[in-house]
């Protein structure tokens, strides 16, 4: 008898884990694309592992690139700061 296979599963881009301390200007973490030879790193997880979602931040400079949408940010941006004053689970309405 093996172990039950996992009933959901997730697909998941890895980031480079949370710097040390926040960011004095603005108090965010940046973390950026996990690669290996240039390749994101990903995997597939039991969707149980997951705790909760974070809210990310595209790092830009004094203007954001005309070609980044919604859509598409996440591919094209490689450094993100993770919004700490966010909290994802004010979200979540019990009805």
């Amino acid at each position: 008898m093996g172990c039950k296979p996992a009933e959901y599963l997730v697909y998941v881009e890895w980031f480079t884990p949370f710097e040390p301390s926040l960011k004095p200007n603005h108090f965010l973490y940046k973390i950026s694309k996990h690669c290996v030879w240039g390749e994101q790193q990903a995997s597939i997880v039991p969707v149980e592992l997951i705790h909760q979602s974070v809210h990310l931040l595209p790092k830009f400079g004094p203007v954001a690139l005309e070609e980044w949408k919604s859509s598409n940010v996440l591919d094209l941006c490689d450094t993100f700061y993770v919004n700490t004053f966010s909290k994802r689970l004010t979200y979540v309405s019990p009805y």
